[in-house]
Order: structure tokens, then C-alpha cells, then sequence
């Protein structure tokens, strides 16, 4: 694979501004949609291991539900040795998952066009 080519990323958003924030991503970054699961790391485990995702790019929900299944993907992901990146959709939504560390630590989706900043 060519330095700087991105091949099977996943799009995990549950909450609906996360999802509109990956979705502009998405446009330029072509990738599959996960479906919304429990927040069971253990099932995520199962799922992406059967997967052939390089890359989980993760909105940042936030309901108690939202937090839960993006929290426990990435710690799956984490786990499956998948890199992890972080699309925060409103400032403040980030949120710290200890063994789902993401690469990128926050970018921040502005609009239509998400821009990386500066980490947390």
C-alpha cells in the first residue's frame, strides 16, 4: 500500500451530529458504515476481527449510549491493534477512553469541512 493511502476504514458515529461530522469525512475518505452495537467490548472484539478495517474513525456522541458503544469500539479497535481517529463534532464532545486511545487525538469537525487540531 502506497505511504499516505488509506484502505478499509470504518465509520462508527451513534449520535446524530457525530454522524454528520464523519459524513463530510467520509466524502473524501470512502469507507464502510458500523453498524451501532452494545457497548460490549468483547462483541466489538468479535466484529473486528472478522473485519478487514485499517482504520476506525469515531464521532464523539453524547448520550450515555452513544459514549458507551463508541467507547467500547475503540477499545476494541485499540485491542485489534487498529488505529483509531477521533472526529469531535462540537467542541467539548471529546472524551477520554482508557485503552482506546486514539492515534489523532481530537479533530474537530467546523461545519462541513473537518480540520485537525491541536490535541487535547
Amino acid at each position: 500500500m502506497p505511504s499516505g493511502e488509506v484502505r478499509n476504514a470504518g465509520y462508527l458515529a451513534v449520535d446524530r451530529g457525530p454522524e454528520l461530522a464523519l459524513k463530510a469525512l467520509a466524502a473524501r475518505l470512502p469507507g464502510r458504515w458500523l453498524e451501532s452495537r452494545a457497548g460490549e467490548v468483547d462483541r466489538w472484539l468479535d466484529d473486528l476481527g472478522r473485519s478487514e478495517l485499517r482504520l476506525l474513525v469515531c464521532g464523539t456522541s453524547d448520550t450515555d449510549a452513544g459514549r458507551s458503544v463508541e467507547s467500547a469500539a475503540r477499545r476494541a479497535a485499540r485491542k485489534r491493534g487498529i488505529p483509531v481517529v477521533v472526529i469531535e463534532d462540537f467542541p467539548g464532545n471529546y472524551f477520554a477512553v482508557a485503552g482506546g486511545e486514539p492515534r489523532v487525538p481530537a479533530a474537530h469537525g467546523r461545519g462541513r469541512r473537518p480540520c485537525l487540531s491541536d490535541p487535547l
